[in-house]
């Protein structure tokens, strides 16, 4: 069976991006809970990318 983060962790990992505009944060949201591998590319980053990395996926 393949992984599966609750999407409860995906929405506190993006809170934890700061200055991340809420509309971005739902943007991005809609993203990574439909695609685990950006939601592990995304923990990869470090912290300082994770914003700007957020903004680029569409």
């Amino acid at each position: 069976m393949p992984k599966v983060t609750p999407p409860t962790e995906i929405l506190a990992a993006l809170k934890k991006v700061p200055d991340l505009e809420d509309s971005d944060m739902l943007r991005a949201y809609g993203k990574l809970i439909v695609n685990e591998r950006l939601f592990e590319a995304l923990m990869a980053l470090p912290e300082e990318l994770r914003k700007p990395w957020l903004l680029t996926i569409d």
